[in-house]
């Protein structure tokens, strides 16, 4: 199953991988890059064991952050946590760059179970010390055990091959890229911590307005960090990265005990690019009153057919139904549906569509995107490239996993800290070349409605996440699940806001059902998890007319409400 969430299980995410901030480069980092650089060495000098495979290639990402978060509940500060950790992950590959112990089977099937559970982990923690016997002793522990994990992989994959016919013919496992060097400097990272508690105080405060709200939260949270990666064919990077965020969400219960949900979000990679004070007062009062609206409307009954699909909601549409399909190392997965794997050069998409991924890409307007990096977890520099033009599929997201069309990375080998890396999207873009205004839109949504003997047409907002399964174990299948649902009325265009379900449907059939784009591109920022962990994604999309989607209730299950109103609520 691949995932997407963005935003309210964002916060939970964040929380637990990264949260905070830095204020300057850390003393020693050339005594770091020195310990890294002479473990590599000795290993691929001397790493070796009698009748096996020597190591042909071996990286070392290690991944340095400083962290902080805070969080207000109802006008108090709740919590406030931060620090700084080192995790690396270590990558060995043994055989060479054309057969190497790389397997879309898990190397988990080569262990030995009698082995300690510390032999299946991919990464490990470094001490936050510069002490470089302290650092290559941790390197080399993890070298090892990833070199017994390589050597034993290699011969099953090996013993595989006599069985197994391999439908993509002669691929090789692994690109051969330009080794790279680049050391970017650190920007010191300042936060007012005094000036955001208070303001967390007086957001979440905002929320004791409304007793109707089951529960509430506002958290800022920072991230500074340094990523380095040496491998063995040269490449040497540090690349320091940065954001802020700021996080509010709610929750209600309604009459007949189903959960409603909101959240406010907003991302940046400065403390100036967050948004002032009053902007976010506003903006989580107008959270609260949608929330409390939410909470008094009607259950929407499952339905097929036309419906607008806001910026945020077309952007996750594509995400889910296009987007990790388009990830190339799915087209060589012998498990994968490799929907479109066969569809280069064929047309996909309404010709007045074309989809790109843009890494190279800092901002949309005045906000900073997530998806933005200079050079992915493989050392590749980030590329642009265009996946979709006009609707004729041209290429795929590249790892240095070779696939059919190409045999060379494309800048997308992405993954956090704890996984490794494979083809992933980062800033996506829906590029509609005819747009119409949105006030057309409606107009068109309403003539689809008619024609099709509908009392209504939906207009799906603010999206909040997403999931699909790309796998041949599971339906070819999406969903997407917005905040807000609006009941048009096909005679009277009246829109009534209704809850409690969500979009679901097959790629290939959606995708077909695009009848036309608005001229308002909106942004929505998020986190998207899949095999290699959680990434940093954005996506730009205009609204869209889609002929038809079905909508199906969202699972849950009515819970009774609390027997006594908040006591806030008494005074």
């Amino acid at each position: 199953m691949r995932r997407v969430w963005m935003g309210i299980a964002l916060a939970a995410l964040a929380a637990v991988l990264w949260s905070g901030t830095r204020a300057a480069a850390p003393a020693g980092q050339n005594q770091l890059l020195a310990a890294m650089r002479a473990e590599l060495e000795r290993t691929m000098a001397r790493l070796s064991l009698p009748d096996y495979a020597k190591p042909y290639f071996v990286a070392y990402r290690l991944v340095e952050n400083d962290n902080y978060r805070a969080d207000a509940i109802l006008g108090a500060e709740l919590s406030e946590s931060g620090g700084r950790e080192r995790k690396a992950y270590v990558e060995v590959r043994v055989g060479d760059y054309a057969l190497d112990n790389t397997s879309d089977r898990s190397e988990f099937d080569s262990f030995d179970p009698d082995q300690d559970t510390f032999n299946y982990l991919d990464y490990i923690d470094l001490p936050i010390e510069d002490d470089t016997d302290a650092i290559r002793t941790q390197l080399w522990r993890l070298t090892d055990l990833r070199f017994k994990n390589a050597s034993a992989a290699y011969l099953n994959k090996r013993a595989r091959a006599v069985y197994r016919e391999n439908p993509d013919g002669e691929l090789h496992d692994f690109t051969r890229e330009k080794p790279v060097r680049h050391s970017a400097p650190d920007q010191p990272v300042k936060l007012d911590k005094k000036f955001w508690k208070e303001v967390l105080r007086e957001a979440s405060a905002e929320l004791k307005k409304y007793p109707a709200l089951l529960d509430s939260q506002a958290m800022l949270q920072t991230h500074s960090g340094v990523e380095y990666l040496l491998n063995s064919e040269g490449t040497e990077l540090r690349v320091p990265s940065f954001y802020f965020m700021f996080y509010a969400q709610a929750r209600a219960l309604t009459d007949d005990g189903l959960t409603v949900t909101d959240y406010y979000s907003r991302y940046a990679r400065s403390e100036a690019g967050l948004p002032t004070k009053q902007e976010i007062i506003a903006a989580v009062r107008a959270m609260a009153e949608q929330l409390v609206a939410l909470r008094a409307a009607p259950v929407l009954d499952p339905y097929d057919g036309p419906a607008i699909l806001d910026p945020t909601v077309s952007g996750i549409f594509f995400h889910e139904a296009i987007g990790h399909r388009l990830e190339g190392d799915r087209t060589r997965g012998v498990d994968e549906g490799q929907t479109f794997k066969e569809k280069v050069g064929r047309k996909i998409l309404p010709e007045f569509l074309s989809v790109i991924d843009d890494p190279t890409l800092r901002r949309f307007g005045a906000a900073d995107l997530n998806g933005y990096y200079d050079f992915d977890q493989e050392g590749v520099p980030a590329q642009r490239v265009t996946l979709v033009e006009r609707g004729v599929l041209r290429d795929f997201l590249r790892s240095r996993r070779p696939i059919r069309q190409a045999d060379h990375s494309n800048g997308h080998g992405r993954a956090d800290p704890l996984h490794a890396p494979m083809s992933r999207m980062s800033n996506l873009i829906i590029e509609a070349h005819d747009t119409v205004p949105v006030a057309q839109l409606k107009d068109k949504l309403l003539e689809l409605a008619r024609r099709k003997g509908k009392p209504y047409g939906l207009w799906l907002r603010q999206g909040m996440g997403g999931e699909t399964a790309t796998d041949q174990f599971n339906f070819q299948a999406f969903a997407n699940r917005p905040v807000l649902l609006y009941r048009v009325d096909a005679q009277t265009g009246r829109e009534e806001l209704v809850r409690g379900a969500e979009l679901v449907g097959t790629p290939l059939l959606s995708i077909g059902k695009v009848e036309a784009a608005g001229d308002d591109p909106g942004l929505f920022n998020g986190y998207c998890g899949a095999e290699s962990g959680f990434v940093p994604v954005s996506v730009i999309a205009p609204s869209l007319l889609v002929s038809e989607i079905e909508i199906q209730r969202v699972q849950d299950k009515p819970t009774k409400p609390p027997v006594l109103p908040p006591p806030y609520a008494d005074k």
